[in-house]
């Protein structure tokens, strides 16, 4: 086997060996924790019970210029430089992070949460719709995955599949789909 063939031969192997995208050790099953939030500048109803920790962090949008299907690059940056490795952004201004519990203060976040099922992208959204829902309306969200769903005068609350986000968008009557944010009094 000649020189250049058997090093092709290397280089291939290797690639079809190794997943060259992620850490090693970093596999986000291994560091979930109880369903608890920082909201506020406080843990509640506990601080996760990990150092290093999977966490859905809400940065919710500042302005109304910024993007409502995805997390700004200076809050996916900001992670980062805290040293957290961002698994997975959100269809909202919100990003999955393995990251360190005592520096999640130092985000500029609406509120964090901690993952207990890495498997589970589910998340709770409010809708504006222009009208009451339909019974058409209803089966849609049913379709799509939406569970525990609220309707109000002209919104609703469900928790739903991230992946479905799109599709809420697109859906006929839907004026705009946000994550829920809490409000901490000053």
């Amino acid at each position: 086997m000649e020189k250049r063939t058997l090093v092709v031969f290397l280089v291939v192997a290797v690639i079809a060996c190794c997943d060259l995208g992620t850490e090693p050790g970093l596999d986000p099953h291994d560091f979930t924790v109880e369903a608890t939030t920082y909201a506020c500048g406080s843990w509640g109803p506990v601080v996760p019970s990990r150092e290093i920790a999977l966490l859905d962090i809400y940065f919710g949008r500042r302005t109304l210029g910024n993007p409502d299907d995805r997390p700004r690059e200076e809050s996916i940056a900001q992670v980062e430089a805290l040293g957290g490795t961002v698994v997975h952004t959100f269809h909202l201004p919100m990003a999955r992070a393995i990251m360190s519990v005592d520096s999640v203060h130092a985000l500029s976040a609406n509120f964090v949460n901690g993952v207990p099922d890495a498997d589970n992208f589910r998340v709770e959204v409010l809708v504006k719709v222009e009208t009451p829902l339909s019974a058409g309306d209803r089966a849609f969200f049913e379709n799509i995955g939406a569970t525990d769903l609220q309707e109000y005068s002209l919104f609703i609350r469900a928790l739903v599949p991230d992946a479905a986000i799109p599709a809420i968008r697109k859906h006929p009557g839907v004026g705009y789909v946000e994550g829920r944010g809490i409000n901490c009094p000053d």
